[in-house]
């Protein structure tokens, strides 16, 4: 015989029943799988046209998520165009003001043109009541598969299960913006994903209270043989570290002794509390998939991620996020097929050069001659390091 469900549990099943009775029953014009910052952005953004739109995500918020939690310059004035300023002034995060860069006994230290140090749980749980607000049904705790496109329907179906409930979720349109995921996208062969053979994994933590020796308002970096670590203060006295390290450091080795080992080639170290923390892990950071598909957009990493620096990442979630809310309104009201080539053109158009940019930094920090190289010719002229730092922030 079964335990009795207590109270509690008793009025959440009751409640997700309902829910997810109102959301089978309902005619969706978009469906957002994904509710980080791409998938928020662009699931206000369309409620605010007037799109009925469900949101959904496999966490329950707030949660904590892989990341550098470094907005850059451009990412907080789309914020705050966007209409996300209060949730960034309310949150307190610290502004950035230089980038401390360390390598095999030497340091550079580069000018940032602004920026924020704030930590992902807090800002995506922001942002997502503002959303809701704005008009978003959200659900949490929800693994959505979309199912394989009918030929000449017009609708997208997707498979959605909780703990306790299984349903299916009909909708004009889909947006993916599942991040490095893959697992809610159908077995079409173009939507898959394609990982370089050398990716490398993320990893993260947050430290609490933060070693003394970091202050507020800098991203420190340090690269190492097995790959490179940055370290930034977010709100109040958390330490956000997030680091890109090889595979096969990780397969001898735990995520924090592989990160304590490049500080520690740059005189760094981290207290005893992070080898006891709660390290997260992504899989290959390096990938790349289709952007569209029948009545199907990707954006943010899911549509293609590198290894970020100083926001890079979170500056394209947000803009593609925000870009993508046209054609979608567009295809939410009536699909025309070439509104896939239409987005696969502009999702490329806003994350290529970036993705070469960024490319071009990982390969210099993988390669000792390179980044000595780098080192000596932006000590000599610095204001070619404070371009770059524009360039990419």
């Amino acid at each position: 015989m079964a335990p009795a469900l207590s109270a509690s549990m008793e009025r959440r099943v009751r409640r997700e029943l309902q829910e997810w009775s109102e959301a089978a029953n309902s005619n969706w014009e978009a469906v957002v799988v994904g509710a980080g910052l791409a998938g928020i952005v662009a699931a206000d953004q369309l409620a605010r046209r007037g799109v009925r739109v469900l949101l959904l995500d496999r966490k329950h918020f707030p949660r904590e998520k892989v990341c550098g939690g470094c907005l850059n310059a451009r990412a907080v004035q789309l914020l705050r165009d966007l209409g996300f300023g209060d949730c960034l002034d309310d949150l307190g995060g610290h502004s950035l003001q230089r980038l401390e860069l360390f390598a095999r006994g030497k340091s550079l230290q580069i000018d940032l043109p602004g920026g924020m140090a704030i930590s992902r749980s807090r800002l995506d749980d922001a942002m997502l009541k503002q959303a809701i607000a704005a008009g978003v049904t959200f659900l949490p705790g929800v693994d959505a598969r979309v199912e394989p496109f009918e030929q000449n329907s017009n609708q997208r179906q997707l498979s959605c299960r909780t703990d306790n409930h299984g349903r299916r979720v009909s909708t004009s349109l889909v947006i993916i913006a599942t991040g490095i995921s893959s697992e809610p996208m159908p077995a079409d062969h173009q939507l898959s994903f394609a990982e370089s053979k050398d990716a490398r994994i993320g990893v993260q933590v947050t430290l609490d209270p933060a070693p003394a020796s970091f202050q507020p308002g800098i991203i420190y970096m340090a690269v190492g043989q097995h790959g490179y670590v940055g370290l930034t203060r977010t709100e109040g006295q958390s330490l956000n570290l997030a680091a890109a390290v090889d595979r096969s450091a990780l397969r001898q080795s735990t995520a924090a002794d592989v990160c304590q080992r490049i500080l520690a080639e740059n005189g760094m170290s981290l207290p005893a509390s992070a080898l006891a923390a709660n390290w997260k892990g992504t899989c290959g950071l390096t990938r790349s998939r289709c952007a569209a598909g029948e009545r199907l957009f990707v954006v943010g990493d899911a549509g293609g991620y590198v290894e970020p620096f100083t926001g890079e990442g979170m500056e394209l979630a947000i803009q593609s996020g925000s870009a993508v809310t046209e054609l979608a309104q567009r295809a939410a009201n009536r699909w025309d097929p070439d509104l896939k080539s239409e987005w696969s053109r502009q999702f490329d158009a806003l994350v290529t050069r970036r993705q070469w940019v960024c490319r071009g930094l990982s390969r210099i920090l993988r390669y000792p001659l390179l980044l000595r190289t780098a080192f000596g010719v932006t000590s000599r002229f610095p204001s070619l390091g404070r371009a770059v730092a524009r360039m990419v922030t």
